[in-house]
């Protein structure tokens, strides 16, 4: 696939995430702070660990560039999404309303316990999300697949630049459904008026 395609696609990801997250805004702060169970994530919860992925490695993207070479500062003629992203997504997309694949969260990307102020929320994860899309523009005069950067979970697998945040977005749309699946629960505060999901 065209280099620039490729980044043309997932730049279109991330602004559906985008509005994704901005439906929450419908909700009142009890219910983006209800949990299921003790154990279970709020939807603030959900949206607070999008914000921490989405930032964690826009970091480690940041740096991988900036200690690439400057041979590697030009675009290529074409893009492949590699083995490993390929096997990551397969793993984090979820299948309708189905979260499949259950996948330990390590403790940095874990969020607060604490409640959340529901504006300042959906604004610092929004303001990543659009940093990631600035990210993404600026992957367009770079040998995407040659700049890589250690998963933040291990540095023993490394990902090209543009895979790794192909497998964000896919990891994102997960913990959106799996925000959308606490409406679905008996004991969901309804009483309080928020949009309905498709």
């Amino acid at each position: 696939m065209d280099q620039d395609k490729a980044i043309n696609d997932i730049i279109a990801q991330y602004r559906d995430l985008l509005e994704a997250i901005s439906t929450f805004r419908d909700y009142t702060e009890d219910q983006l702070n209800w949990r299921p169970t003790a154990v279970q994530w709020s939807m603030a919860e959900c949206i607070e660990h999008i914000r921490l992925t989405s930032h964690v490695y826009a970091e480690q993207i940041d740096l991988a560039i900036d200690r690439s070479p400057e041979s590697l500062h030009q675009a290529e003629s074409s893009y492949r999404l590699g083995l490993f992203a390929r096997f990551f997504i397969w793993m984090m997309e979820p299948r309708g309303k189905k979260i499949p694949n259950k996948v330990k969260t390590t403790t940095a990307f874990i969020p607060d316990e604490s409640a959340f102020n529901a504006d300042l929320l959906i604004d610092n994860t929004t303001k990543v999300i659009e940093d990631n899309i600035t990210l993404l523009e600026r992957m367009r005069t770079l040998a995407v697949m040659h700049i890589k950067v250690p998963l933040p979970v291990t540095n023993l697998i490394k990902l090209p630049i543009l895979d790794a945040l192909t497998f964000v977005a896919s990891h994102n749309r997960r913990h959106v459904q799996q925000a959308r699946n606490v409406l679905d629960y008996e004991r969901f505060p309804h009483e309080q008026q928020g949009p309905a999901f498709a």
